[in-house]
């Protein structure tokens, strides 16, 4: 058996898997998920199969499958993981939580104009904020910067605010305390979504 071999194998495996879960968390953090940086991490997910292929391949000592076998198992349910839930949106918006409100509460307190202002792409927190829109009703819609279809971002709805009239297929879905992750479909495209206390409102 070849032993550098084998640990070139393991920590080519290694380093793949953690590069794979890495960037997938950085996607997922993202309100409408980065489609670029996720389609990276799924490459990179590949990668790892090549990775593990070669390394049970220099090692023929079948008593070790079961622990290699149980590694790629391991790296497949933590990417899962970090795809498919919001745990790394949650960390994420949770460490900009309070620059967020910040600025969320500031609109709410002059109450600008309903046309959107622009912080000319600033950072808020760890979120790069394209725009923010002061609503009827008391609600602020902050939109970010992403590489996703459709529009994404937060929604600030303080007590006594009311959710902005959905004509045109917006989603809110709550995140914690006041805040709640926004999504909109691609500029044309129409979907209808119920509001969270599950109305509809046509425009």
């Amino acid at each position: 058996m070849d032993e550098a071999g084998v640990s070139t194998g393991k920590l080519t495996f290694w380093t793949l898997s953690a590069v794979a879960v890495g960037l997938a968390g950085v996607a997922s953090s993202e309100p409408g998920s980065d489609l670029l940086i996720g389609g990276v991490a799924w490459l990179a997910l590949a990668a790892v199969g090549w990775a593990w292929v070669r390394w049970i391949r220099r090692n023929p000592d079948r008593r070790s499958r079961a622990g290699q076998l149980t590694a790629l198992i391991a790296v497949v349910a933590a990417f899962a993981l970090t795809t498919l839930t919001d745990a790394t949106l949650w960390l994420r918006f949770e460490r900009s939580k309070p620059e967020l409100t910040a600025l969320a509460q500031d609109a709410v307190a002059r109450k600008p104009p309903t046309a959107k202002v622009q912080p000319a792409f600033e950072y808020v927190g760890s979120y790069l904020v394209k725009d923010y829109t002061y609503l009827p009703g008391g609600s602020v819609e902050l939109r970010l910067e992403d590489r996703s279809f459709g529009t994404h971002g937060f929604l600030y709805r303080p007590p006594g605010a009311f959710f902005p009239a959905s004509s045109h297929g917006e989603s809110y879905r709550p995140i914690g305390g006041n805040w709640y992750v926004m999504a909109k479909p691609p500029a044309g495209g129409y979907v209808r979504m119920p509001h969270l206390d599950g109305s509809y409102e046509d425009g």
